[in-house]
């Protein structure tokens, strides 16, 4: 019989840190790079305040700023806390292209705000991701592919380097 190994999980880039969240609250990556440092993904706005208390830890972004927002997909679980980040640092906030216009009018049904009775603060599209588009973000260079486990929702692949 064949031993398998056990799946090895490779060290992250010491320019990636991750915030591990609870229930309602997606888990955040934030991403260092000097004059370029990037959140994806800010959870539920329930817990916004608590989000931006993390950020500000000193293993995560401490006392630097932020440059830019980016989201994944248009979920409450993943853009509530936007708008209090973007305001905080007077950044702009990155979202992909498919679910621009569903926030630029803010339609609270098409984003399944209404349906599942949940609230997200309004925000303003700074960016549009595009699916295919390569970025480097925290010293990551990878690209945006879609879809991601929402049609219009985007996945940013880090390649390895």
């Amino acid at each position: 019989m064949e031993r398998t190994r056990p799946f090895q999980v490779p060290p992250l880039p010491i320019t990636v840190r991750v915030i591990v969240r609870d229930s309602l609250n997606a888990h955040s990556i934030v991403l260092l790079q000097p004059g370029c440092n990037v959140v994806v993904d800010t959870g539920h706005s329930s817990r916004a305040d608590q989000k931006l208390a993390l950020v500000r830890q000193a293993e995560h972004l401490g006392d630097d700023p932020i440059q830019l927002v980016v989201h994944t997909h248009c979920h409450s679980d993943r853009m509530g806390g936007n708008a209090l980040l973007a305001r905080t640092y007077g950044c702009p906030v990155a979202v992909p292209e498919g679910e621009a216009s569903l926030i630029r009018e803010w339609d609270t049904r098409a984003l399944w705000l209404d349906c599942a009775d949940q609230y997200a603060e309004r925000f303003t599209v700074g960016q549009e991701l595009v699916a295919g588009s390569r970025y480097t973000w925290g010293a990551c260079p990878g690209r945006n592919r879609s879809p991601g486990h929402d049609i219009r929702a985007l996945v940013f692949e880090c390649e390895a380097q």
